[in-house]
């Protein structure tokens, strides 16, 4: 997915009509299908269908806001019920409908906390000893957790040296490479040919946003391997 376009606040009205068709079509038709759990050819054929009314039915809502409006369908948070596996133009305007009648209804406005910076880092080390004890269990870091790799980076436990950093790199783009040549989605099948031919000549954003967040999972995934060689003992890094 275009990490850039589907996360804009900016109308899609805005958007030139050529790419507008294909960020649809190529990209929020995968996250959509993803979402929801289409999978089989009939649903595929379904959503290509239904999406492009897109255009007509969330003209000057931007992409972030669409995803929201099918987050909260697929949680079951509007009005209308969610029916597993299945999708349509008909129930688009369905779900449309039911978010912008509830999107009118004014929400109480709830004061946030703020958090203090040793609150975040107790957080912070809280999630590293889980992840660790996940990792023991499992023997790699799953997706997931990539919001951790700053906080140990800043202490120090993260790989620095260049040649080790472009290492990671290099692995974490064959990993991307074969997790879209291994494949079985219908819908990303679809589209796998451009998407290896986009890993090829390295000029998609989103490619390269996912070459940057599998290297921090390795990275992760190194300190973990160096902590279980040192017999586990996590809060002797952590304490730090």
């Amino acid at each position: 997915m275009d990490l850039v376009k589907l996360e804009s606040t900016v109308p899609i009205k805005t958007i030139p009509e050529q790419e507008l068709n294909r960020i649809i079509l190529m990209q929020f038709t995968l996250w959509v299908a993803n979402l929801l759990s289409l999978t089989d050819e009939t649903s595929a054929d379904r959503l290509e269908t239904a999406l492009p009314a897109i255009k007509e039915h969330c003209w000057s809502m931007g992409f972030s806001e669409i995803k929201k409006m099918f987050e909260m369908y697929a949680d079951n948070k509007l009005s209308i019920k969610p029916i597993p596996n299945y999708f349509d133009r008909i129930l688009l305007g369905k779900i449309v409908e039911a978010y912008k009648e509830q999107k009118q209804v004014p929400k109480k406005q709830i004061q946030q906390k703020v958090m203090s910076e040793q609150e975040k880092n107790k957080i912070l080390k809280s999630g590293v000893k889980r992840l660790y004890a996940e990792f023991e269990n499992i023997g790699f870091v799953p997706p997931g957790n990539i919001h951790l790799y700053d906080y140990l980076y800043d202490k120090g436990l993260l790989i620095k040296d260049v040649e080790e950093k472009k290492t990671i790199y290099e692995k974490a783009k064959e990993n991307i490479k074969i997790k879209y040549e291994s494949n079985t989605n219908y819908l990303e099948r679809k589209n796998t040919k451009i998407i290896l031919e986009n890993i090829q000549n390295g000029q998609d954003q989103n490619i390269k946003n996912q070459y940057i967040i599998e290297a921090k999972r390795l990275s992760i995934e190194k300190f973990m391997e160096k902590v279980k060689e040192n017999d586990g003992l996590i809060d002797l890094y952590l304490d730090i």
